[in-house]
Order: structure tokens, then C-alpha cells, then sequence
């Protein structure tokens, strides 16, 4: 089964409001390992993101993609600029956040991984278009 059939309403995002380059929400694949592996390894990266990434390799960074494209719990994408991975982007912990708070709802991640795309408004631009998509009745409203 496709990551898009077992994720209902899923679907790959373009940022049409930024200029400079492609910018694109992808569906997180196993090819994405490599350029990911890379953000994983960098501590400078991976210093605020409350998790262990313990040994990075080639192999426990597909695992770790494998495990998101399971987890029915979450919605995930890959941030691409021009065809090129350069981080990622996820509504995770719906079930117990939703518990919480009585309502839907989810905990919101992103990281720009490859650090030449720090600070480009890339991730204001991400926020926005994946704002748009999880709550297109509010967003309608205004």
C-alpha cells in the first residue's frame, strides 16, 4: 500500500508563493535516505529536535523513513528545493494530541536539514502551504 492510501486526504504540496526555486512538500521515499542521513549526522542540525539519532548509517536512516511511512499516526513530507531534498516537514502525535485537547489536532515539525537553506523564508513558506492543507475550513474563513 502507498504512503498517499494509508494517510487519508494526503497529498504532495507545491509553494507557489516562493521565488526562488521549486519548492516542494514530497512524499517522504527511501531514496531521501541519503541527502537525510547527512542532516542526521550533523549535530549543529539535530541539536533541537528533542530526539536520539544514536549511530547514523545509510541503513538505520531508511529504517527511520520506512517507520514514518508506516506510522498512520502522523502526516509527513519532504521539503524539496529544485528536485532536491533539503528537509522535512510533519504533523505527528494526532491521536494523543486530539485526546488532549478533545478536538483534532497534532504537534508540528520541520527542519530545514541542509543548512545553505537556512534562514531563505523557506520555512515560513512551508508552514503556510502545510497550514492551508490541515485546515482548509479555517483558512476559507478569513
Amino acid at each position: 500500500m502507498s504512503y498517499q492510501e494509508n494517510h487519508p486526504n494526503y497529498r504532495e504540496l507545491e509553494v507557489s508563493d516562493y521565488t526562488s526555486g521549486r519548492l516542494k512538500l514530497a512524499e517522504p521515499k527511501l531514496e531521501h535516505a541519503e541527502k537525510s542521513l547527512k542532516w542526521t549526522s550533523d549535530l549543529g542540525v539535530i541539536q533541537y529536535m528533542g530526539t536520539e539519532f544514536g549511530e547514523p548509517s545509510i541503513n538505520k536512516e531508511q529504517e527511520r523513513i520506512s517507520e514514518i511511512r508506516k506510522n498512520l499516526d502522523e502526516y509527513n513530507w519532504m521539503i524539496e528545493l529544485n528536485g532536491q531534498a533539503i528537509g522535512n516537514v510533519s504533523i505527528n502525535s494526532i491521536a494523543e494530541t486530539t485526546k488532549e485537547l478533545g478536538e483534532k489536532a497534532g504537534q508540528y515539525s520541520i527542519l530545514i536539514g541542509d543548512k545553505n537553506y537556512w534562514r531563505k523564508g523557506i520555512a515560513k513558506q512551508v508552514s503556510n502551504e502545510v497550514n492551508k492543507w490541515a485546515l482548509p475550513k479555517v483558512i476559507s474563513k478569513k
